[in-house]
């Protein structure tokens, strides 16, 4: 019972880090129709200069605001200078320009803070125990903002005047414009937001990783894989995908073999590609779909002239 209470932490939580990786690549999908290539090196760069800039100077929640506003400007810039500009493109052009931005993310990183593994001051350490359950400290908290971010987000997009011009946005950008939304303006909202989210993810998992060039690459890609499980451009879906991932990868893991547990996302993609590509939010549209039943059909009946 212990064991799988906490392989139910522990792939809930790494979910979680999925779901939000997910998040931050459908955001910028939905908004410019882009696939974001370089979310990962975002991340990385993010828990960087968290771990190395800010800790070292600041105490911690400081240091997290700071991290994630600091992010979240660089994310407009992005915006201004990439996504904006290149929205119009053809596919291939968006995705070497992502592609050439985290090439360049991660050699910044590599000049600022060298290529050695580095431990920053240690937080979220230790342990939770409950009735002999015994839980990593940092999948707790990984949980708690994972939640709160995905409330947060809905009540966001829904509830106020700034998210409900988003979601214009990201629908229909054409009819947008004609209702009088900028959508210039809301594109680097979104662009900011889902840095911000990359900002979130990269100081949660120092604690698992410590601080490397490699620490997003694996975790990255099983984020795009969240978010095409989870249904491309469908936000709920994303999160879903990636609890989906963390908790199939754990059990499986200890069903079949540990050395297998990293391929088991790219086996969820795969299949969900083969036979559902919509994913996860496909086949709830199919359900509901069923539920509501096919139109009866009534007798032919001859139209005489």
């Amino acid at each position: 019972m212990a064991t799988v209470v906490q392989l139910l932490a522990s792939g809930i939580a790494f979910g979680f880090i999925y779901g939000l990786i997910a998040v931050g690549i459908t955001l910028i999908w939905n908004a410019a129709g882009m696939l974001n290539f370089a979310n990962g090196q975002v991340t990385m760069l993010s828990a960087y200069v968290f771990g190395m800039v800010f800790l070292s100077r600041l105490t911690m929640w400081p240091s997290v605001l700071a991290a994630i506003i600091l992010t979240a400007a660089f994310g407009m810039l992005i915006a201004i200078v990439i996504f904006i500009p290149l929205r119009d493109m053809n596919r291939l052009s968006t995705i070497m320009a992502t592609i050439m931005l985290g090439t360049i993310l991660l050699e910044t990183t590599r000049l600022l803070f060298g290529s050695l593994p580095l431990a920053p001051a240690p937080y979220f350490r230790g342990i939770v125990e409950f009735n002999g359950i015994v839980i990593a400290r940092v999948y707790v908290y990984i949980i708690i903002a994972g939640v709160i971010l995905a409330f947060a987000l809905q009540l966001f997009l829904t509830r106020t005047k700034t998210g409900n011009a988003m979601r214009c946005v990201s629908q229909n950008k054409t009819a947008a414009a004609l209702m009088g939304i900028n959508v210039a303006k809301y594109l680097r909202y979104t662009a900011a937001m889902a840095f911000a989210i990359s900002a979130i993810v990269g100081i949660l998992i120092i604690p698992l990783f410590d601080l490397s060039l490699s620490m997003t690459s694996m975790v990255g890609l099983k984020g795009f894989a969240a978010a095409v499980t989870g249904g491309f451009g469908f936000l709920p879906g994303a999160l879903a995908g990636g609890i989906l991932i963390g908790l199939l990868e754990n059990f499986g893991g200890l069903l079949i073999s540990a050395q297998f547990k990293d391929a088991i996302a790219f086996i969820v993609l795969i299949i969900f590609l083969i036979i559902n590509p919509r994913g996860l939010s496909g086949m709830i549209a199919r359900d509901e779909q069923r539920l509501k039943g096919a139109p009866k059909q009534g007798r032919k009946t001859k139209v005489r002239d």
